[in-house]
């Protein structure tokens, strides 16, 4: 009891010392001069407001250190009296204390050059960089896109749209057409500041919303036969990561794949934002349009393949249900990862784990990526850090990223992207596009959709039910059947499962068999050896339906259509490869040349290592032994025909300018000047040849081109003319002089 008084005033005394002392620094009678003293000042923030009996006191900190941490002494506070207009700023009697100013914002400088580079259209990326070359100091991308943002309002105006406008426009094309590709606004919200009803809005779950005061729109453009396309489908595609922007609203195209993964938009939709409630209308939009057209979606297996915003997995699980699928984008799940890869302090590890993480997303189905990933977090768990972040981001919440998760549905968004990609290079919606022209280029972009799908064209992008089986495929196929595999087969009703070796493998045992169906396994490396050993291809027993067989492989996940299924198929006579696939013209022996030329290890190199290397390691298959096949074609063709070409011009002239006797030596100085030249003029398809050949990853030509250049420039096409010619010239030479005697021989055999 006698210890009480004296905590009560060591309390007392603590917060005396605590306070400040505020003394008056000046006195305003219009507020808006104080208001704007501090502003001119730019070292204040404010941070909170009391109201007291002398009236209302809004604190201010010094904003030369972050907010977070150790705050400066010095500060203000504004004083609007309560007796009369008057304002009055007090500042604490301490001094500034802080090491150095904190730059605020971007250098003045940087701005005056940011504006010159702005009026010259030169994009955001480009900007930094040029900042960088002139030796200025460069802003965060964020600073430069909200500079960006305030110049775009000086030298355009604000955006803004008039929702009267809008909305006229909406009642004008709202009614359905009889044409199928003429566009029309499938549904449309217009919400004015004073009808909005808080109540409502909240009813529908999205608490998040900060304009639940502001205006609101929200439209959806469509045609009759994009329509058709949703109702023969069970994926609906949507995105938000690199959508198209109007007036500072986000634009969004929402469609489906078929089975060759071609992308077709259902429509296009314009929201004033991104919430759950502007999703919720999109789907609304889909099913309501449905049934004003008598068609019907395949609601049951309806399949979301999206970027991870919740936004879009909440409101398609309350339209359709919470008994759906959701995919999560593999590339946009995977560059986030990447990003998180520094939380791992052993940069040696990174390039493992993200091997592991990539064969995780090769899980056939649900029960199999549950079992790997729990010996993924075994594997791993010394890297807590890494392990907390991927299992409460990529486990427990956004865990549909696997390939298994359905069937014949793509893991990514990528052919929705292309389709944003190509209205951003078209440069046909431009941003600032005022609504009278906005709605022009709309239709007109949602009418050339709706054409290009009409099956009465010839070159029409038909909505494909069955994978595309090409040429390279079938030869896989059919030089698969030629190793000649052994097959363990299991009868399973209509359906027969087949047990395939993979890779190199020829046979395999019932005990691995067992082993890999009941999926246990002690460590995550026995798992990715056991369970990458052997292929599953179910196949219907109907040999009608053999392009409906499935496989577990990575090809098959991936492009829905693999060499097994076909092969397999081809061994039970249900189908027959063409011809083209059994009689390749060309023999891989250049290509296993050309690799054996530049493998480093100059001792010890075997054949089978290369061949090897070239069928497993590149991931190509046979496909790898006809690299540059079409380039080959390309450089023997024009070859044989200049050189024959030149030959008989040179040997033409040469027994003009050559006395009679040197006729001897006319034929092969024709044939040695011919092949020069020749060798000469064609050497870079040579050189992209060989390119391709040696390289250890599939590379188109195109690609293989902007490389050369960009490592050696285009005297990179002519290397290696000296030791190319020197090679031909010999056999070209033998040969003419050959045909040369052979034909005067015959001349005179018939005299």
């Amino acid at each position: 009891m006698e210890r009480q008084p004296s905590i009560d005033n060591e309390t007392i005394e603590r917060k005396k010392q605590n306070r400040r002392k505020w003394l008056p620094l000046c006195t305003y009678n219009d507020k808006n001069d104080a208001i704007k003293k501090i502003k001119d000042d730019g070292i204040w923030s404010k941070t909170h407001t009391n109201i007291t009996n002398e009236g209302k006191r809004t604190y201010y900190r010094c904003n030369q250190v972050k907010r977070r941490g150790k705050q400066c002494p010095a500060s203000i506070h504004v004083l609007y009296h309560s007796e009369n207009e008057c304002v009055t700023i007090y500042k604490t009697e301490d001094d500034h204390l802080h090491n150095e100013s904190r730059s605020i914002g971007i250098n003045q400088q940087s701005k005056e050059v940011i504006c010159e580079l702005f009026k010259m259209k030169i994009k955001p990326k480009r900007i930094l960089e040029i900042l960088d070359e002139k030796g200025l100091p460069v802003p965060k991308k964020r600073q430069l896109s909200s500079y960006l943002i305030s110049l775009r309002k000086k030298y355009y105006g604000a955006p803004t749209i008039s929702l009267g406008e809008l909305e006229a426009w909406c009642q004008q094309n709202s009614l359905i057409p009889d044409d199928n590709d003429k566009p029309w606004v499938l549904k449309y919200q217009i919400e004015y500041e004073d009808e909005i009803d808080n109540d409502d809005d909240n009813d529908n779950g999205d608490h998040n919303d900060d304009d639940d005061n502001k205006n609101k729109f929200r439209f959806f453009v469509t045609t009759k036969r994009l329509l058709f396309n949703a109702s023969i489908s069970n994926k609906i595609h949507i995105d938000t990561t690199y959508k198209l922007i109007w007036q500072g609203f986000p634009c969004f195209i929402i469609g489906t794949t078929d089975m060759i993964r071609q992308f077709h938009p259902f429509g296009f939709a314009v929201c004033s934002n991104e919430k759950q409630n502007d999703f919720e209308f999109i789907f609304n939009c889909l099913r309501g349009g449905l049934l004003n057209l008598n068609l019907q979606m395949n609601e049951q297996e309806l399949i979301l393949i999206a970027d991870g915003a919740e936004a879009i997995s909440n409101a398609f699980l309350k339209v359709f249900g919470t008994d759906h699928n959701v995919v999560m984008c593999w590339f946009h799940m995977r560059k986030k990862v990447e990003k998180k890869l520094h939380l791992v302090e052993d940069k040696a590890l990174h390039d493992d784990i993200m091997n592991d993480i990539e064969t995780l997303q090769l899980s056939t189905n649900k029960n199999v990526f549950d079992i790997a990933t729990i010996l993924f977090l075994k594997k791993w768990k010394n890297e807590e850090n890494f392990i907390q972040y991927f299992s409460n981001e990529w486990l427990n919440s956004k865990n549909g990223w696997f390939e298994g998760l359905a069937t014949h549905v793509p893991s990514t968004n990528n052919a929705l992207e292309a389709t944003n990609r190509v209205i951003k290079d078209e440069d046909t919606l431009r941003e600032r596009l005022v609504l009278s022209r906005f709605t022009v280029v709309l239709f007109s972009i949602v009418n050339k959709w709706s054409k290009e799908r009409n099956p009465t064209l010839i070159n029409s992008k038909k909505f494909e039910h069955q994978p595309l089986i090409t040429l390279p495929i079938w030869t896989d196929a059919y030089n698969w059947v030629k190793l000649n595999k052994a097959v363990i087969s299991i009868c399973n009703g209509d359906t027969t499962i087949y047990y395939l070796p993979a890779g190199e493998e020829t046979r395999i045992t019932d005990k691995e068999i067992k082993r890999y169906e009941n999926c246990r396994f002690n460590s995550f490396h026995t798992y990715k050896s056991v369970y990458f050993n052997i292929w599953c291809v179910c196949l219907s027993n109907n040999p009608e339906k053999w392009k409906e067989a499935t496989c577990t492989c990575p090809s098959f996940m991936k492009k829905f259509i693999c060499k097994h299924t076909i092969g397999i198929s081809i061994r039970l006579k249900y189908c027959k490869p063409p011809p083209e696939a059994k009689n390749v013209t060309i023999v891989p022996i250049d290509v296993i040349t050309q690799r054996l030329m530049i493998t480093h290890s100059y001792s010890g190199i075997r054949l089978n290592d290369v061949i090897r290397q070239i069928y497993i390691q590149s991931g190509d298959g046979f496909r790898g032994f006809y690299k540059g096949y079409l380039i080959t074609l390309g450089m023997s063709l024009p070859f044989n025909s200049i050189v024959w070409t030149l030959y008989w011009k040179i040997q033409s002239n040469l027994e003009k300018i050559l006395p009679t006797n040197f006729d001897y030596i006319i034929s092969p100085l024709s044939s040695t000047l011919s092949v020069l030249l020749t060798s000469y003029l064609t050497q870079p398809i040579d050189v992209l040849k060989t390119r391709l050949q040696v390289a250890f990853k599939r590379e188109t030509i195109l690609n293989t081109f902007i490389i050369l250049i960009k490592q050696r420039g285009f005297k990179g096409l002519f290397s290696g003319s000296i030791a190319r010619a020197s090679i031909i010239m010999p056999n070209t030479v033998i040969m003419m002089s050959l045909y040369e005697i052979i034909k005067r021989a015959s001349i005179k055999s018939n005299i």
